[in-house]
């Protein structure tokens, strides 16, 4: 039985703890925020769990109600929505769905809230302004106050005698803080070759047809041969099947396009995080923040090959695609004086286009944890250059 499992089951409502009934909506947006924030400030060491879909009247018996799958799918993004938008600082939380006696329940869970005060960074109501925050005590949430703040700048102040002093860039002699990629264009997309090929099978079947060849089936099968190899059996086709296998191109190679698009010709790039200092840091979250523009994507998610199994996205960092800016999170573990240590367990993957050529991309990251006095912010830049080819010929003709 999981530790998820265990705790839905049988763990009592606590300052870490709280199970919710039935699903937060738009209009719980106050009362979400209300309950995020307080189980971050809860005054206990550990994750703090947030059930929704189990009911636990007090004096009750514990009941696993569930909620609906379009439920639990609008909740993810209200959660992700909410913490990005009013809380800091950044709240590290992981929203998880299973089923647990066939119903299904939505775990959020903040494994590390190791930057306390987490406060309103911008008003979220009349009644709940920016610099708000809350704790929980028990089953309870209070408003958080001056006491509170004292206690908890002061356990701050005592905890970080020591604190790591870190570097964040690209790989290189020296952490880098300019990196040079060049475009990469989409010349073999699969869609694209195949209406190719189509399209040559086409146009040989109309110049047969016009000069009356006796032997038609044999230049079909030669034509068919060289676009295909001896490999592809030939099969005889009209023109109006040849057509409508042109209108399908596109959906039938619909994976292998994305396949081909964001993962074979991606940058795979990672982060070097470097402690120059005397102590250690002990974990924290990297937040990027990338404009979004023309011939550059950020791809959020890792894709399958057409023929292969669905590959793992828990070790992909979260990418959060708003309408001006691409946000990526990453958690970073323990890294020891005079260590280096990588951003991403997963490569992070770049679309890079030609109508990027010459573009420069400015990244701005900020990197919180409990083992640095404030959090680390920083601008990288990523340099867009001609496409590989176009800086081979260059290199010859001159």
């Amino acid at each position: 039985m999981s530790e998820i499992d265990q705790l839905v089951r049988f763990e009592v409502a606590n300052s870490a703890v709280e199970f919710r009934e039935r699903a937060y909506g738009d209009k719980d947006r106050q009362e979400f925020l209300r309950d995020l924030l307080g189980l971050a400030n809860a005054e206990v060491d550990g994750p703090r769990y947030l059930f929704v879909g189990v009911s636990d009247a007090l004096g009750g018996n514990r009941c696993i109600v569930g909620v609906s799958e379009s439920d639990a799918a609008r909740l993810h993004k209200l959660a992700r929505r909410l913490v990005g938008d009013f809380i800091e600082p950044l709240l590290d939380m992981q929203v998880d769905e299973r089923l647990i006696d066939g119903d299904r329940i939505v775990a959020i869970v903040m494994r590390d809230c190791m930057d306390p005060p987490y406060l309103l960074k911008r008003n979220a109501s009349s009644a709940m302004r920016v610099g708000s925050g809350w704790i929980r005590r028990g089953t309870e949430f209070h408003r958080i106050g001056r006491a509170d703040l004292q206690r908890i700048f002061e356990a701050k102040l005592l905890s970080r005698s020591a604190t790591a002093e870190i570097r964040v860039g690209f790989a290189g002699r020296l952490v880098e803080q300019v990196l040079h990629l060049p475009a990469l264009p989409l010349e073999q997309l699969p869609s694209e070759v195949a209406s190719a090929k189509i399209r040559q099978l086409i146009a040989a079947k109309q110049v047969v047809d016009q000069q009356c060849v006796d032997d038609r089936t044999r230049m079909q099968r030669l034509v068919h041969a060289q676009l295909f190899g001896a490999s592809g059996a030939y099969q005889p086709e009209s023109e109006r099947t040849l057509l409508q296998r042109l209108e399908q191109a596109s959906e039938e190679h619909e994976a292998a396009d994305r396949y081909y698009a964001f993962e074979e010709r991606a940058h795979k790039i990672n982060l070097v995080i470097e402690n120059v200092g005397r102590a250690p840091f002990e974990h924290g979250t990297l937040v990027l923040d990338f404009p979004r523009m023309d011939g550059f994507e950020v791809i959020d998610r890792l894709w399958p090959p057409p023929d292969g199994p669905q590959p793992a996205v828990v070790a992909y960092p979260t990418v959060d695609v708003g309408p001006r800016t691409v946000r990526v999170q990453t958690t970073v573990g323990s890294i020891a004086p005079g260590s280096k240590g990588m951003a991403f367990d997963e490569p992070l993957r770049l679309g890079i286009r030609e109508d990027g050529t010459g573009n420069v991309v400015p990244i701005n990251f900020t990197l919180y944890g409990g083992s640095v006095r404030a959090p680390i912010s920083g601008a990288l830049r990523i340099h867009i250059d001609e496409p590989e080819q176009r800086q081979i010929r260059a290199a010859i003709n001159e």
